[in-house]
């Protein structure tokens, strides 16, 4: 059966037409025929190519496009960071001195009493000087006092 097939195939190899001589009209039309090929494929080429052309012009024009805006949107959104930060920055320096007033007014209030205190203190210790010089004082005439007293008695006895 393989050899019937291929001995059939081998006849039909041997056609008449595998064997004929070609004109020159016949070499004319087939030299006709692939010059139309030819140009209908160089056309076709060139239309092709003019259309890549365009797209890749207008594939450019839109990665341009989109890269403005999303530069443009980055712009956007460095101003946007920019501002909350000095937002944030302004809260830490209230915050730091709401923390400064709560903080810092109780002891600039001590620090007040204590000076006062201090103050009250050095007047009594003052105070107390002066007493005490005066009671020295008081005491040197109490003394002075009492030698006059002594001397007017011992005065008066003799003239008794």
């Amino acid at each position: 059966m393989k050899l019937g097939i291929l001995f059939i195939l081998v006849l039909s190899l041997f056609h008449t037409a595998a064997f004929g001589d070609m004109s020159v009209t016949d070499l004319e039309k087939i030299r006709d025929i692939t010059k139309e090929s030819e140009t209908r494929v160089r056309t076709e080429l060139t239309a092709v190519e003019k259309r890549l052309k365009e797209e890749i012009v207008a594939s450019e024009e839109r990665s341009k496009e989109f890269t403005s805006h999303e530069t443009a949107k980055v712009g956007i959104s460095v101003n946007a960071v920019k501002e909350q930060l000095n937002w944030n920055f302004l809260l830490v320096l209230a915050l730091i001195g709401l923390f400064g007033v709560i903080l810092g007014r109780p002891y600039l209030q001590q620090r007040k009493n204590e000076r006062e205190q201090a103050e009250k203190i050095a007047a009594q210790q003052r105070e107390i000087e002066e007493l005490q010089k005066a009671k020295i004082a008081q005491q040197r005439q109490l003394e002075a006092m009492q030698k006059e007293l002594e001397a007017l008695k011992q005065n008066q006895k003799p003239s008794a």
